[in-house]
């Protein structure tokens, strides 16, 4: 113990050397599990680690409550860092390894250690899975879980707690571990970053300390990331897409980049560019940022006080409202690997067990993961689960299989698990609950709404929505009222129409990605392009774009001197009521004309006077209609031809001018102005017409409304009955590949019975020795050849006769019969049975038979006998005898 502090002492006093680099305030922790072997692989692992790595380090071995350990001891001859026992409330410092102490429970909170003693319940003890438990939610993405040597599965809910909120795990390779239960059982869970030998995992520890998800990055550098980040998170996100049909731009971006912060300090890679670079060229990185994505973390009975939630107030309602129905409907969206749903349908069993009701039970758990789905219809967990689950409820509902529990046939009949993806796949409907917990809070509030609408939409109006604690309706607030002040339990609300059906987007086409993420980036400029547009800017008239109704598309140059737009009116962008006074007539009856000829129209010497000044232009109206336009469309360009003012000589030669045809403008004018009220008295007429038109369309439209909202609530009811069926149909098609594979076992069993059966037909028919098999009744099943020669009597005279029928009843003898009836089924063994019989037409014959009663054979009970024929024996016995006896009254 001395030794073990001065090496503290040393350990404390190296923070001063020069030179020596800084650690960041938020170190992180590394818990450390083993069981059996742990002892070796402890050593190799420390023994490899430098002294300055600046992780901090806690040892959780599986110790005899019984007897102290010196364990502290023996890893300090392994290493230059301080070796501590775990103390109650001790601060754990980078570069120190703290040692579990026996007959005890290990937590960690604010970077401080929790000691507990151990308890004695019964169950078994886990304490590696409560300190990582603890671990995970007290350091999140800086902690780190490695299982190294042992039985069993301690751990396993540990490291997918560490997994689930962004730390790092690791496994002792099988390979090299003493005991590789602990590490398989990790590894086959699917929650472990790296498996290697204890020197490998020292090393990568070390390299991981380099990178800056580990190393203390700060947080505003992956939420705001830069202009070049955020094109490689644009492209990491569109290969996410086209691999896996799924958008996660609607996941909440700082999550989604803290996942793939994770992913790169996994495969060592520095930048975002570089990680979408790795992924084009890796397709099983891929895959593992999808699964990392999508966060499947979840334990039995989470949060108890939802459960007493459901049975005191939630299930009475719901049994009751079922009435004639007799049916309970639940749907778990987000389900992981099944726990949350096979808790509901525990809870829910024995609800309805203590009530005495007989409804039918459906559970419809669904997640976006396969390899989830496929884990939650197996229905094996960890032992571990035993800290969750009570004695009570494990040997009710649970079977152990080795080191696992499996859930009964009847609580995975009622479950049914397929993929579904919230966000594009159509909802299930008349549910009388939803539970979906810890789901929303990835959502952004957006896509939260999206959801929201469509359990509304899912459920009964008398049904129920349970979000996790830190979830609410706050998204949708119309849709859903709190039932219970302290849960976050809520009750349909009643929309009044059917806006509340969520419009479902075809999967793999991807939504727009939100603009702070994903910025647009222009592309780089056309020189023969930006030459025209600069052409037409100095160049080209004024003009404008309008439709047939005189509403502006588009503008095209200075249209200013030509616009004085109403103030007191309605903001509008209807030519008539923009253009400036005395220019509206001109402009009218030439769009006019254009539409009635279809043709190009030119007016010049239109005056468009403003306060200081008077100008004339020339007005061009060319119709036209692209392609893609829906109605016709007609270019106005403004052609400027002089301008007039007082102020220049010439200017007052053209007024002069101007006012000597002052008579024929006037005409011009009155005609004109004729001209404009007829066409002004068309267009009342036809707007009548197409107001009656408009009345008798729109009533029209309205029964038209009426039957699509009933085909879209028939169309609504189609995809909730299609995706119940499709969850049914992955359901049965699981449990067919179930059935093909007992086939298949039961066919190879059939093969090796037959093959066995084969392989003792042969043996009883190559021994020379008379063999017989005879059923539990003594009947001949099976005699081999040397029995039907000796006795003189074919096989269709004896098989399926009773033994003692066999030629003419001559084994029915009184002795035989005892041995085989009443000796043989006590004792299972009849050996050297002897008798001697006059067998016809053999004669005289002396036989020795030995029996064995066979259990478990494919004809029940059978009994084998073997039957010696020992007479030439006997006989030669018998004359030898003779001899002895004559040689003896010679002798005399």
């Amino acid at each position: 113990m001395p030794k073990r502090s001065q090496r503290s002492n040393d350990k404390l006093k190296s923070d001063q050397i020069p030179g020596r680099r800084e650690r960041p305030t938020a170190f992180p922790i590394a818990g450390i599990g083993a069981s059996a072997g742990g002892l070796e692989a402890f050593t190799e692992l420390i023994g490899a680690l430098p002294a300055n790595t600046g992780i901090a380090y806690v040892l959780v071995q599986h110790l005899d409550p019984r007897h102290e350990s010196a364990l502290p001891n023996l890893l300090a001859r392994a290493t230059k860092m301080p070796v501590l026992e775990a103390r109650q409330n001790a601060r754990v410092l980078p570069d120190h390894i703290y040692v579990i102490r026996p007959n005890t429970s290990l937590t960690i909170s604010d970077g401080v250690l929790r000691v507990a003693t151990r308890k004695l319940n019964g169950r078994q003890h886990m304490p590696i899975d409560i300190f990582l438990r603890s671990l995970a939610e007290d350091k999140k993405t800086a902690s780190i879980g490695i299982i190294l040597s042992g039985t069993a599965s301690d751990g396993v809910l540990g490291l997918r707690s560490i997994k689930a909120e962004g730390g790092l795990a690791f496994a002792q390779s099988p390979a090299s571990a003493k005991f590789d239960g602990m590490p398989q059982s990790a590894i086959a869970a699917g929650c472990v970053d790296f498996v290697l030998p204890p020197k490998g995992i020292a090393q990568e520890l070390t390299r991981i300390m380099r990178h800056p998800y580990v190393n203390g990055r700060p947080s505003e550098e992956i939420e705001n990331p830069s202009d070049g980040d955020a094109r490689a998170l644009n492209e990491i996100l569109a290969i996410l897409q086209r691999s896996k049909r799924t958008d996660f731009s609607h996941y909440r971006i700082s999550t989604v980049q803290r996942r793939i912060a994770r992913r790169m300090a996994v495969h060592d890679i520095q930048t975002r560019q570089e990680f979408a670079n790795h992924l084009r060229r890796h397709p099983e990185a891929v895959e593992a940022l999808f699964q990392d994505l999508l966060i499947c973390v979840t334990s039995f009975f989470r949060e108890p006080d939802k459960y007493k939630v459901l049975v005191r107030r939630i299930l009475p309602k719901i049994l009751k409202d079922a009435g004639a129905v007799n049916s309970i409907r639940v749907w778990v969206p987000g389900c992981s690997t099944g726990e949350e749903a096979y808790s509901i349908a525990i809870a829910i069993t024995e609800f309805l067990a203590t009530k005495g009701a007989t409804s039918l039970l459906q559970i419809f758990a669904t997640d976006l993961s396969d390899q989830a789905v496929q884990k939650a219809r197996e229905g094996k967990y960890p032992l571990s689960i035993e800290a969750d689950v009570g004695p009570e409820r494990l040997k009710r509902f649970f079977s152990k299989r080795g080191s696992t529990y499996q859930i009964s046939k009847r609580i995975r009949d009622v479950c049914m698990f397929a993929e579904h993806d919230l966000t594009v796949d159509p909802p299930f409907s008349n549910m009388d609950l939803i539970s979906c917990c810890n789901v929303l809070i990835y959502m952004s509030p957006i896509i939260q709404r999206k959801i929201l609408g469509l359990f509304h939409y899912a459920l009964k109006p008398s049904g129920f929505l349970i979000l996790g604690k830190a979830e609410s309706t706050t998204a949708f607030p119309n849709a859903f009222e709190r039932a219970d002040r302290k849960q976050p339990l809520y009750s349909k609300k009643p929309l009044g129409d059917r806006a509340d059906f969520p419009a479902v987007a075809q999967r793999g086409i991807p939504e727009k990605m939100p603009q702070k993420m994903l910025p647009e980036f222009a592309p780089a400029a056309d020189p023969d392009k930006e030459m025209d547009r600069m052409i037409l800017e100095r160049y080209s008239p004024p003009g404008f774009m309008v439709n047939e109704h005189l509403q502006i598309l588009r503008f095209r140059g200075n249209v200013g001197p030509y616009l004085d737009p109403k103030r007191e009116e309605e903001a509008s962008l209807n030519l008539m009521k923009m253009v400036r006074p005395g220019f509206a007539f001109e402009l009218r009856a030439a769009v006019h004309h254009a539409k009635a000829k279809n043709t190009v129209v030119r007016r010049e010497g239109v005056r468009i006077a403003d306060r200081s000044s008077a100008r004339l232009v020339a007005i061009e109206v060319i119709p036209f209609g692209p392609h893609q336009a829906r109605e016709p469309l007609f270019l106005i360009l403004i052609e400027e031809l002089a301008p007039v003012s007082g102020a220049h000589a010439g200017d007052r030669k053209h007024l002069q001018k101007g006012n000597n045809n002052l008579a024929t403008l006037k005409r011009e004018l009155v005609a004109t102005k004729a001209y404009l009220h007829s066409v002004i008295e068309e267009q009342e007429a036809s707007n009548e017409e197409l107001k009656s038109v408009s009345e008798e369309i729109q009533a029209r439209n309205e029964e038209l409304q009426s039957s699509n909202e009933e085909l879209e609530t028939t169309k609504e009811e189609l995809q909730s009955a299609n995706e119940e069926l499709s969850t049914l149909n992955d359901t049965l098609g699981a449990r067919n590949a179930d059935l093909d594979k007992l086939n298949l076992e039961l066919d190879r069993s059939l093969h090796s019975a037959r093959d066995a059966r084969h392989f003792s037909d042969a043996i009883i028919e190559t021994v020379s020795q008379p063999l017989v098999v005879l059923d539990s009744d003594l009947r001949l099943i099976k005699a081999n050849r040397a029995f039907y020669r000796l006795f003189s009597i074919r096989p269709a005279e004896a098989e399926n006769h009773l033994f003692y029928e066999i030629g003419n009843r001559q084994w029915d003898i009184p002795e035989l019969r005892h041995a085989l009836e009443d000796i043989l089924p006590l004792q299972q063994v009849l050996a050297d049975f002897s008798l001697e019989k006059t067998f016809d037409p053999i004669g005289l014959r002396s036989l020795v038979l030995n029996a064995r009663r066979l259990q478990g054979t494919e004809i029940g009970n059978a009994i084998f006998i073997s039957i010696e024929d020992v007479t030439e024996r006997k006989n030669f016995e018998r004359e030898r005898a003779k001899l002895e006896s004559l040689h003896l009254e010679r002798a005399e």
